[in-house]
């Protein structure tokens, strides 16, 4: 990764700590003393994406193609244009494709770098439209593919999809011992390498439950800086954050694997004359973990479609929801196991977070033989005072 931290985070520091540690470009980093024309830049993009994604600095001079840093001294703010420059990728990369443009002041001179990152796509290869060509990124420039490439290219879509699909299905596989078994799984569409190394834990000192605290949250079921169940520890797929509440036998846990993918896992069934889905509660673990997971990728540099999944298993034949202010009880359609499917690009479950969640309890309260959830509005909006209730 170029940066370890989000890229709406990159301050001067950060560029200047290419220059003072002479970072060379690769196939996943490029430099650009100035900016640069809009066929270039198209090429530069869909090359990036149909390789392993990566980031270009504009306002970077370097020592020679491939090269390091030599001077930093950005570029005017008026040859800058975040909007025109995304609708110019939009409308010529297809598949479209989703990038990130960050703007950083030079802290000396009045000058700006413009930072445009370019996801590892999963819908690889993208089209450029203004050439009719497909470009990948080599070690230090932009080439055009051949036609085995692109015959591979098309070859992974479905293969990266069957690997998602095969991943989440063991994660939902193993037996609990619960009354409602809920597991909340966001994941990278693209699993070819590993994107988290858990060698160190200082690497996860942000793993601290009191800097974690997802909107909404400020009452009783969902205390301030709740969403962690404990402090980050060392499991055999990547790191768990987990609680084992007294009374309890099924553990609350939060699990982050190395190849990214985010598992929140929890007891969402009580016993009140019956088995009682507590949907209250599941809808804030949606809530906080489609937060949570892009604030995760994005400080890894991965920001390309996520696939997410909700799914309730129960080992009793019936449940129900009970409707606030209402004699009526819910009760599914004779279904022990509620599978729930999203896929997103990263950028828009960190925007939508809300109407995703809505549209997800939407889908489960369906399987209760309603048409919506009542905790969240028209628009999407969660409405925090029918959690209050």
């Amino acid at each position: 990764m170029v940066f370890r931290k989000n890229l709406s985070d990159v301050n001067y520091d950060d560029i200047e700590f290419l220059l003072n540690q002479k970072i060379p470009e690769s196939d996943i980093l490029d430099y650009k003393q100035q900016a640069i024309n809009d066929d270039d830049l198209v090429k530069d993009v869909c090359a990036f994406a149909n390789t392993r994604g990566g980031t270009v600095v504009f306002g970077v001079q370097e020592s020679g193609r491939g090269g390091y840093p030599v001077a930093i001294d950005g570029i005017h703010p008026s040859n800058v244009n975040k909007e025109r420059m995304e609708q110019l990728i939009l409308s010529n990369v297809s598949p479209r494709l989703h990038t990130r443009i960050h703007v950083v002041n030079h802290a000396i001179n009045g000058n700006v770098f413009l930072l445009l990152q370019i996801p590892d796509s999963q819908y690889k290869p993208h089209y450029n439209n203004r050439t009719k060509k497909f470009h990948k990124r080599f070690e230090f420039q932009s080439a055009e593919m051949t036609e085995q490439e692109i015959s591979d290219a098309y070859k992974g879509r479905f293969y990266t999809a069957e690997e998602v699909e095969t991943y989440i299905n063991n994660l939902t596989a193993k037996e609990e011992n619960a009354l409602i078994l809920g597991n909340i799984i966001v994941i990278p569409s693209i699993l070819d390498r590993r994107l988290i190394n858990t060698d160190d834990i200082r690497d996860f000192s942000w793993l601290d439950p009191s800097l974690i605290d997802p909107k909404p949250s400020g009452s009783l079921i969902a205390p301030s800086k709740d969403y962690l169940p404990s402090f980050p520890q060392p499991f055999g797929f990547g790191i768990t954050c987990k609680r084992h509440p007294a009374g309890v036998q099924f553990n609350e846990a939060l699990k982050i694997h190395r190849n990214g993918c985010i598992q929140y896992t929890k007891e969402f069934g009580a016993h009140a004359n019956g088995i009682k889905l507590i949907h209250e509660k599941l809808a804030i673990k949606i809530l906080h973990t489609l937060q949570f997971a892009t604030d995760v990728l994005s400080r890894y540099n991965y920001f390309g479609d996520v696939r997410i999944q909700v799914y309730l298993k129960t080992n009793y034949n019936r449940t129900f929801i009970k409707l606030p202010n209402s004699f009526s009880t819910l009760h599914p359609n004779d279904e022990d196991i509620i599978k729930v499917d999203r896929e997103f690009s990263l950028a828009t479950v960190e925007q939508d977070f809300s109407r995703i969640s809505a549209s997800i309890m939407n889908e489960i309260f369906n399987h209760y033989n309603c048409w919506n959830c009542h905790l969240f509005d028209k628009s999407g909006n969660y409405v925090w005072s029918e959690f209050n209730r």
